[in-house]
């Protein structure tokens, strides 16, 4: 998976539309050279604008399998619109991923979800 380091984002869903329990593309969270511990943010846009809401997880792992991903990383992300979340605690995990719990109805419209490294 590609790394994220400080400044760096990634798109994990990138104008998709992900079922209810589709995972995301998954990210590394690579090393601080100063050991500082990370922190990121998601932000999720939609193309159109979702008529019921939505529930998106933030999970994490230290490997790098399917089934190892765990958590609700800063709580459930539930919206109608775009959404930008900033993880109050550093990430200690090794990978991140976003996992839709409940999908809208798309509508024709497509999400854009981002992971950024601060």
């Amino acid at each position: 998976p590609p790394a994220l380091y400080k400044g760096d984002s990634y798109k994990v869903w990138s104008a998709e539309a992900p079922v209810s329990g589709a995972a995301s593309e998954r990210i590394a969270v690579g090393p601080s050279p100063d050991g500082a511990p990370p922190y990121l943010s998601v932000e999720i846009t939609f193309s159109v604008t979702p008529t019921v809401a939505i529930e998106i997880d933030i999970q994490e792992s230290d490997t790098d399998v399917d089934s190892d991903f765990i958590g609700s990383l800063g709580g459930a992300i539930v919206s109608l619109g775009t959404t930008r979340v900033d993880l109050n605690n550093p990430v200690t995990a090794q990978f991140l991923r976003l996992k839709m719990v409940t999908a809208p109805t798309y509508n024709g419209g497509l999400i854009t979800a981002k992971i950024t490294r601060q």
